[in-house]
Order: C-alpha cells, then sequence, then structure tokens
C-alpha cells in the first residue's frame, strides 16, 4: 500500500511539476491517465468484496449460498494475483505467472459450480469461454479485468440456470458495469498511450534538434581551431601572441565561458606566467589576483595532475578532492564555478596550460569539445616553442653580430696598428736618387698581417734589393720577417767590421751570414723564408743575384726585345744551417727591367681554381713597359692578379719589386768584347777553348791582370762538351753562341743555345754532383767564381760563366 501511495503520489508530483515547469495540459492529462492503472484496481477490489457483503443481505440468503462465495473468492483471487505481481512473488516461486493466474480462474470459477449443481456439460462449455477470454486478458497483464470477467460470467450462468431472474439480472448489470469500466480502462490507456509517444516523439524531435545545433557548433569550433591552426604554422613570431589572443577570444565564445587564458610554467623559479588571456568585462583573473605570477605551490593538486600531462575537468567546483581543500577555495575566491585545464607539451614536457571557466553556471564539457580544445593547446604549444626558439636564434644571432662587431673593430684596430708596425718594419723605405736606377715596390696583404717584406740598400756603387716570403701568415710571419730583415742590416755591417773593408759584402756572404744567424731559431720555430737578393753594381756594370728558393727572378732585355728567367739553386733560409750560397751573375745592360716577386702573384688563384702563372705575368709586365715606369708596371701587376682572383681576393700576400735601367746608362768601357758560333760537332775539337785563352792571355799581358786563363778554357770546354750532349742530344746538329766579355774586375762568358732547357748549376751543389754520373759539372763549378743559367720565353738558354780577376774583389 506503501508503494502504491509513492507510486500515485510520484505520478501526482510529475504532472505538477510538468504543469509549473512546461504550461502543457496535455502532459498532465498524460500523467493522469498513467496514473490510472493502480487506482481503477483498488477500485473495482472494493466494489467486489461491497457486493459480495451486499448482496446476501438483500437476497436473504445464507453465508453458504453460491453468491456469496463465488464474488468473494473471485475478488481474492484477483486481489492476491495483483498484490504477487507487485511484490514479485510469483518470480521467487518459480512460477509463470500466466499458467498460476488459468488455473486459478479454473479452479474457482469451474470446479464450484459443479460442486453445487452437479451438471459437467453446461458448465464445462462455458468455463472454456472464460478460459479463452481469461488468456486474453492475462497475456496483457490485466488480471483483474480477467478474474471479474469470469467470476460474473460464471454466476450470471449458474443463476439463469436456476431461473433465478432478479440476481441473474443484477449479476448481469455488474458484468455490464465491469465490462464499461474495462473499455474506459482500455480506451483510456491507448490514449494515454498515444498522448505520451506523442510527448516522446515531440521529446525526440527537440533533442534530435538540439543535437544538430549542438554537432553544428561543434563543427564550427572544429574548423575554427583549424584555421587557427593554420594560421599559426607560418606566422611571423611578431604577431604570434596578437593571433592567440584572437583565437582565445574565438574559443571562449564557442565555449560559452567568461575566460580563456594560457600559462606558461617556469619550473626553475617555480611559478606559472599568465601570457595570454581573454575575460569578459568584470570577471576576476589569477593575473589580477598574483600581479600575472601565479606561485606553483598554490596549486599542488592541479600541478601533480598537469605535469603526468592530464586534462584537469571540474564541471564542479566540488568536484576537487578533499586534499584541494585550499585550492578549492583559492578558484571560489575567483568565483569560478566550472574549470577546465588542459596541458601545452613539447617532447613529453610540460610548458603551460590553456585554462577555460565559467562564473555564471557549471558547464560540462563533452568529448568533442575536449578534443578539439587539446588539438588548440598543441597548435599554441607548437606556435609558443617556435616562437621561443626563433627567439633565443634571433638572440643568439645578435650576440653574435654585436660580438662580431666588437671583433672586426679590434680586429680593424689591431690591422692599422699592424699596418703602421708593417710598413715601418717590414716594408723597406723605397730610394728616389739612384739613377741611373728606378726602383718600386708594394705588397697586398693577404691579411692585415703578413710575412712578405722587401729592403732596398744602397750604396755609391748602386742597390740592393731584397723581396723575402716567409713561410705562414699573421702575426708570427710578421715577426719572423721583421727579425729576418733586422738580421741583414746587422750581418752587414758585422761584415763590413770584420774585414775592415769599405767595399761591400757579396750578396752570398751577406745571406750566409744571415743564414747561420737565424737557422737554428727557425728550425726550432718549424719555419723559414725564401729570399731574392739582387744586386745592382752599376761600377761592374753587373748584376748579382742569390735566390734562396724564391720564385724566379724575370729580366727584360731590351736589346733582344726578350724575356729571361733567373733561377737559383739554394734552398730557402733556416732549412739547412751549412748551405753554401752561390751567386748569380748578369751583365747590366741599358733599359733592362727585373722584377721580382712573390708566390702570392704566380699562385693566385681565380674562382675557378686556375692559377695565375708565370705565362699571364709575363704578358702583365710587356703591356706595361710601354710607360716605362717602375711603378706603372707594379700597379699593372696588382691590378691583374686582383681582377683574376674575382671578389674572394687573393690567397696569399702579393708582394712584387721592380728595377728599371734607364735607357740612356752606359756601362765602364770592356776590355775584350768578341762573339762567336760554333756548330755542336766541333764542341769538343778545343778550338773554341784555344781562341779563348789567346784572346785572355793578350789582355792579362797588355792590362796587367790576372786571370785564370787556364781554368776558364777547361771550364769552357767542359760547358761546350755538357751542352752538346744533353741540350742537343737526340739531334744531327745544332749551334752554340758565345760572347767573351772582359773587363778589370771580371771576364764573362755567355753561352747561349737552342736546346733542351739544360741547368747545369742546378746539378752541382757545394762543389758536388747531386745526380748524373760526368765530372764535366764539377769542372764547371771549380773554373768559374759564377754560374748562371737562365732561360727565355723563345726557347733561348743561355749559361753566364763568370771569373773574378785575382783582387778585383
Amino acid at each position: 500500500m506503501r508503494s502504491w501511495k509513492s507510486s500515485v503520489g510520484s505520478r501526482v508530483k510529475q504532472a505538477v511539476d510538468s504543469i509549473r515547469e512546461t504550461r502543457d495540459l496535455r502532459r498532465f492529462l498524460d500523467v493522469v491517465a498513467s496514473a490510472s492503472m493502480p487506482m481503477v484496481i483498488a477500485v473495482a477490489g472494493v466494489g467486489l468484496l461491497l457486493y459480495a457483503a451486499i448482496v446476501p443481505s438483500i437476497l436473504y440468503v445464507s453465508a453458504t449460498h453460491v453468491f456469496f462465495w463465488l464474488p468473494l473468492l473471485g475478488s481474492a483471487s484477483c486481489f492476491a494475483l495483483w498484490l504477487g505481481r507487485r511484490m514479485g512473488l510469483l518470480k521467487r516461486l518459480h512460477v509463470h505467472r500466466l499458467a498460476f493466474a488459468v488455473l486459478v480462474i479454473v479452479s474457482v470459477n469451474i470446479a464450484t459450480p459443479l460442486y453445487i449443481l452437479g451438471e459437467p456439460g453446461y458448465f464445462i462449455a462455458v468455463a472454456l469461454l472464460v478460459v479463452v477470454v481469461a488468456i486474453v486478458f492475462l497475456r496483457s497483464k490485466w488480471y483483474w479485468i480477467a478474474m471479474v470477467f469470469t467470476v460474473t460470467v460464471s454466476t450470471g450462468a449458474i443463476a439463469t440456470h436456476r431461473a433465478d431472474l432478479s440476481s441473474a439480472a443484477e449479476l448481469w448489470l455488474f458484468m455490464a458495469i465491469v465490462v464499461s469500466v474495462s473499455l474506459h480502462r482500455v480506451l483510456s490507456r491507448n490514449f494515454s498511450w498515444l498522448g505520451t509517444q506523442r510527448h516522446l516523439l515531440k521529446a525526440a524531435a527537440g533533442d534530435a534538434e538540439r543535437g544538430r545545433e549542438r554537432l553544428r557548433i561543434s563543427e564550427g569550433f572544429a574548423n575554427a581551431v583549424s584555421t587557427i591552426s593554420a594560421r599559426l604554422i607560418n606566422l611571423e613570431i611578431e604577431r604570434i601572441d596578437e593571433q592567440i589572443d584572437h583565437a582565445l577570444g574565438i574559443i571562449a565564445r564557442y565555449c560559452d565561458v567568461d575566460r580563456c587564458s594560457v600559462y606558461m610554467v617556469d619550473d626553475r623559479a617555480g611559478v606559472m606566467r599568465n601570457a595570454h588571456e581573454w575575460h569578459t568585462p568584470g570577471v576576476k583573473t589569477l593575473k589580477q589576483l598574483f600581479d600575472g605570477v601565479v606561485p606553483l605551490d598554490a596549486f599542488p593538486w592541479i600541478r601533480r595532475r598537469l605535469q603526468l600531462l592530464e586534462t584537469v575537468e571540474l564541471s564542479s567546483i566540488e568536484d576537487l578532492p578533499d586534499e584541494a581543500v585550499e585550492e578549492r577555495e583559492l578558484v571560489r575566491q575567483l568565483g569560478i564555478k566550472s574549470l577546465l585545464l588542459v596541458p601545452i607539451s613539447n617532447e613529453g614536457h610540460i610548458k603551460g596550460f590553456f585554462e577555460l571557466s565559467n562564473t555564471r553556471d557549471e558547464v560540462h564539457w563533452n568529448q568533442s569539445f575536449r578534443n578539439i580544445l587539446q588539438i588548440a593547446a598543441q597548435s599554441f604549444s607548437n606556435a609558443l616553442v617556435r616562437k621561443d626558439m626563433e627567439q633565443r636564434l634571433r638572440d643568439h644571432i645578435a650576440q653574435r653580430r654585436e660580438a662580431e662587431r666588437r671583433a672586426e673593430k679590434l680586429r680593424r684596430m689591431e690591422a692599422e696598428m699592424g699596418s703602421r708596425i708593417q710598413r715601418t718594419l717590414l716594408y723597406g723605405e723605397i730610394p728616389n736618387d739612384t739613377w741611373p736606377l728606378q726602383v718600386h715596390a708594394s705588397t697586398k696583404p693577404s691579411r692585415s698581417v703578413d710575412g712578405d717584406f722587401f729592403e732596398f740598400i744602397t750604396a755609391d756603387t748602386g742597390l740592393d734589393v731584397l723581396i723575402g716570403d716567409v713561410m705562414g701568415k699573421g702575426t708570427p710571419a710578421a715577426l719572423v720577417a721583421a727579425a729576418a730583415k733586422s738580421r741583414f742590416w746587422q750581418a752587414i755591417v758585422g761584415l763590413q767590421a770584420d774585414t775592415e773593408s769599405k767595399n761591400r759584402p757579396a750578396p752570398s756572404q751577406i745571406v750566409e751570414a744571415v743564414s747561420r744567424a737565424m737557422s737554428g731559431e727557425l728550425l726550432e720555430l718549424n719555419t723559414f723564408f725564401t729570399l731574392s737578393y739582387t744586386r745592382f753594381d752599376l761600377d761592374k756594370a753587373i748584376c748579382c743575384v742569390v735566390d734562396c728558393g724564391h720564385p724566379p727572378l724575370l729580366r727584360y732585355r731590351r736589346s733582344t726585345g726578350r724575356f729571361e728567367w733567373l733561377r737559383g739553386v739554394n734552398l730557402p733560409v733556416g732549412m739547412h744551417e751549412s748551405e753554401v750560397y752561390k751567386e748569380l751573375v748578369l751583365p747590366l745592360e741599358a733599359g733592362d727591367t727585373f722584377i721580382a716577386y712573390s708566390d702570392g702573384v704566380t699562385e693566385a688563384e681565380s674562382v675557378t681554381g686556375e692559377q695565375y702563372g708565370y705565362r699571364r705575368l709575363l704578358r702583365t709586365v710587356e703591356n706595361a713597359l710601354a710607360d716605362g715606369c717602375a711603378q706603372s708596371i707594379v700597379n699593372a701587376i696588382e691590378r691583374s692578379v686582383e681582377d683574376f682572383s674575382g671578389d674572394s681576393g687573393p690567397g696569399d700576400d702579393v708582394t712584387c719589386a721592380v728595377t728599371c735601367i734607364a735607357d740612356d746608362f752606359v756601362p765602364s768601357p770592356f776590355l775584350a768584347d768578341v762573339t762567336m758560333t760554333i756548330d755542336t760537332a766541333d764542341a769538343g775539337s778545343g778550338t773554341v777553348e784555344a781562341d779563348v785563352r789567346t784572346i785572355l792571355h793578350g789582355l792579362a799581358a797588355e792590362h796587367a791582370l790576372h786571370i785564370a786563363v787556364e781554368r776558364i778554357g777547361e771550364g769552357l770546354g767542359a760547358a761546350l762538351s755538357n751542352i752538346s750532349q744533353h741540350a742537343y742530344e737526340g739531334y744531327d746538329s745544332g749551334s752554340i753562341d758565345i760572347s767573351l766579355r772582359a773587363c778589370e774586375n771580371y771576364v764573362m762568358l755567355r753561352v747561349t743555345h737552342h736546346g733542351r732547357s739544360f741547368d747545369p748549376a742546378s746539378r752541382i751543389r757545394g762543389g758536388r754532383l747531386v745526380h748524373g754520373d760526368g765530372s764535366g759539372l764539377q769542372v764547371m763549378d771549380q773554373s768559374f767564381d759564377s754560374v748562371t743559367y737562365t732561360y727565355s720565353e723563345n726557347g733561348n738558354q743561355h749559361l753566364y760563366l763568370t771569373s773574378y780577376c785575382t783582387g778585383a774583389f
């Protein structure tokens, strides 16, 4: 009964609530109709009990009359079935409700009439009809209708059979009432069901419309986040903050929240900083509460969740656990009712979080919105990480540029200072009053300071020109060059003091003295320097050259219009302490030009890797000779090398020194100047040697000169023999030109041939053969004071054999 009351009360309450909330009368009627089932059952049961109690008293029948027992038993069985169904007794007894109900109906409504009247045939037919009708009603679970119908039919049949018309009329009238009530119940239930279905369909349609609306909002939100993510991918870092602020407003409007912000976590400082925020006017923010910097310790529970990269969803602030009481209070102070925190991570590490909160009411975020928000958080993470990396890169570049600017400033200062030091220490002063010589020199260092140096040493009888190149570049090479240049002056002064002579020491002596003084130090430093020491002796009209591994000296002979290359055989200074230095002697002629240079000229490379080379140098000098000025030749060489190298410039120091002999230079007259030509077949006949001896004996007798006539003749024979054997090897014949010039100080033989390139001096060092198996080379070396080999671009090979007169030097 209590459950029935609660059922009726709940249905009535639903109806009242429906009226209050929806103002829908149809829904109210549907609820009332659905609540009529237990009320009708109760009314029918009570009516049957009253009928069973009242009818016998009206008809004056005893309590044992069938009209008392049959309705009473029928009502009791109906009530028992209904109560058993409500309490679930039938399920506990494991008896099928339909079978049990049929059994009760048959036992009550068939057994009793048979017992009373003893006429089974009639009542069996009635009972079958009752069972069929009862089954129909019982399958619809309308137990009370089935019971009342069967009891009434059976009782009415008995009364009719006994001709008790009054009782039968009453019974049939009661049956009609029951049937009417049943029809009303059926119709009202069906109409109520139809109304309920209409209501449910309408509610379902509303739910579908709301679902479609949510779907449209979700799709719009997804499209908006997709557009935001696409813009953030290639956006300039200066506009990332602006775009994120704009995106927060869009996200907040789609999610219908009051605040949307981005916080960046700084684990080292133990704080989280408000980087971006959007909020409706009047809403409190963490930025206002903590001045934009929130201590991580203020939210320990939330911090642990975010560090695990978990999304914190609080549809209600009360969802925070008891361990987060202080956090709940802080959030409550901000007036927040719902909170959603999405972590922003990079490579599995928390970088910050994306916050949505609402202060108006509680918000339930569905899974699709949470997924979209996670995509937005990842887009923000990528953009912020890219911004941070690019900003760091820009800062690094700016710092590097500033450091480079400062370093460049220091380099310029050092270069300026080094340039001043270099001009003072490494570059000699170019002499002006040196007629008939005109000189000019210049250097273009590959760095601000290099190891190239040049020096000019003037004397009454001529000029010494030095050009050197220290291995390496930069300050170390410059220091070695400065030391070498100083050593040359010391060597000259020291040699003059030792000999107590007014004459200058020979170039070979000076170089040898410097080598002895510096070789040990240079070997320790693992360096050396090449050198071209050229002395122009105007009194003797000769040029003495000591070449120490330097590029060959280039000579232009105006008398022949040809260029000659002069290469020595000595090693660079510092490579061998006991090196013996040989002088190369050439005659000076009016209009001659001598070009000394460093390997930075010929080894300069173009952008394609091609070297400048000797041939290009020769053509450059040839084109510049028209000006007849040493400076113009130097400038032409520098421009040519610079243009050839391109924007990168030469890879090594470019140094050159040019000496021009005036056209009106007239050397002292020769005591003898003889020229002859022989065939290679006559090279070993001794005729030329005999003629030379005759000439030299006459000069010695006439001018009282001490000339080593026999040695000169023997050396000339060895030279002719070597030229015939090596230069013209394989030739049928060839010619050799011999020129003899003699003065008071020396005798010079120039032997010219047109065969293969053959430098006898290159095979002799220190009076011994470097390679080969003949003794002719040693004879030449022992017979002459200087053996000089030159070659012209037209293929002519020149051998200058010089012998000094005794006491001449």
